[in-house]
């Protein structure tokens, strides 16, 4: 049990989770939804129920009026959070309908089933919301329900909803650009991050066919940092004469003050297949076996580039990590069980890094064949390690 479960008529809540920190959400609420389900799969099957975004959403609202009602945080600022991350999101309502983990940003899917809600309650109050999962007990499927409960077909509300958030985003401050490659047609696939420097909240988005993107935002400071798709991969900033560096004291810091901030152009130096590598090798035990038990292998950041890239090794101690193509970065592991790190002599390795940490230089090429020797103590916290470099 996460935080939750129902058995035998009674619902099993852990204390934390019904407090809703630091979730977002309430547990309690689900559970309560869940005991209106006659088959009792709620956990098993949630899209049989309803939609998820449905379920998380109304939780999330029970709790921020808990949450209000308690004066631990007003409705008003859960609004707020509502309103600004949703529209951030470039995930629509049927695409989280069975997932809420899609795009990799579970967060801020959970805010935009978040703005859902609210916009039901605006438009047809609160019992609206619990009404749905009564109906849902009388009919075969929950499109069904749906449409009893809301007056409308499921499509034509989604419709509703993304005509509602076009309506809102129009009239918020704007961030909008194109990705172009050398040739000077448009880059899809490259992820854009505003990070904020002064005021302002963070938001991705991915760049379309045509490299476009654009995100309402909230006023304040921020600097665009640009990766490879959902990878971990950091290409560079926004900046330089080219709208493109990899310097980051060349980033270039934009300002919102309220209106919007459009027409920015980042010109890739290269295409973004030549942007990207990987550092791929093996883990093993000081006898030379591989090392089974998964630690989360890292390709830490030096100079100027940011973040870093990491996975878990697989069953054959297998590690592939996405990263910038001429870069240089610091292996190591989290991990339960590693105390001690050591990297075999490979061409790859940095000789400036022999006194402490292993740092790998990618050039235009993957780097291959890195072997991690690890030396493994009794289970401990999760932390940090970082790799030397074999004597």
């Amino acid at each position: 049990m996460y935080c939750g479960g129902y058995g035998g008529r009674t619902l099993f809540i852990k204390h934390a989770c019904i407090t809703a920190v630091p979730h977002e959400y309430s547990h309690a609420v689900q559970e309560y939804l869940a005991a209106h389900d006659a088959e009792g799969n709620w956990a098993e099957i949630p899209d049989k129920i309803g939609p998820s975004w449905l379920s998380e959403g109304v939780a999330n609202y029970a709790a921020a009026v808990y949450e209000d009602l308690t004066g631990f945080r007003s409705i008003e600022e859960w609004i707020t959070d509502s309103i600004e991350i949703g529209l951030a999101n470039d995930n629509t309502l049927e695409a989280i309908e069975s997932d809420m983990g899609v795009g990799g940003d579970a967060g801020a899917n959970y805010h935009l089933a978040s703005l859902a809600i609210w916009w039901v309650v605006e438009n047809h109050g609160e019992a609206v919301m619990y009404d749905f999962y009564r109906n849902r007990n009388e009919v075969l499927w929950w499109q069904t329900a749906f449409e009893d409960t809301f007056g409308t077909t499921v499509d034509r509300f989604y419709k509703g909803f993304e005509d509602y958030r076009a309506e809102l985003a129009a009239a918020r401050p704007h961030i909008s650009g194109r990705i172009i490659g050398p040739d000077g047609k448009g880059v899809a696939n490259v992820r854009v991050e505003a990070i904020p420097l002064e005021d302002g909240r963070f938001w991705r988005t991915i760049t379309g066919a045509d490299g476009a993107f654009s995100n309402p935002t909230r006023d304040g400071t921020y600097q665009l940092l640009l990766f490879l798709g959902e990878t971990p991969c950091h290409i560079g900033w926004y900046g330089g004469r080219q709208g493109f560096t990899t310097a980051r004291s060349a980033l270039t810091r934009l300002a919102v003050p309220g209106g919007k901030t459009t027409g920015l152009t980042v010109r890739l130096p290269r295409s973004l297949s030549e942007l990207c590598g990987k550092i791929k090798g093996k883990v093993v035990n000081v006898d030379g076996t591989p090392y089974i038990e998964p630690p989360w292998v890292t390709a830490g950041p030096t100079f100027d580039q940011h973040g870093y890239t990491g996975k878990d090794s697989d069953e054959l101690g297998l590690f592939e990590l996405d990263v910038r193509l001429n870069g240089t970065y610091v292996l190591g592991l989290h991990t339960h069980y590693v105390r001690e790190c050591t990297v075999s002599p490979h061409p790859a390795l940095d000789p400036e890094g022999a006194i402490s940490r292993a740092r790998v230089a990618v050039g235009d090429e993957d780097v291959t064949g890195i072997v991690i020797t690890v030396i493994t103590s009794p289970r401990r916290a999760k932390t940090g390690v970082d790799c030397t470099i074999a004597r």
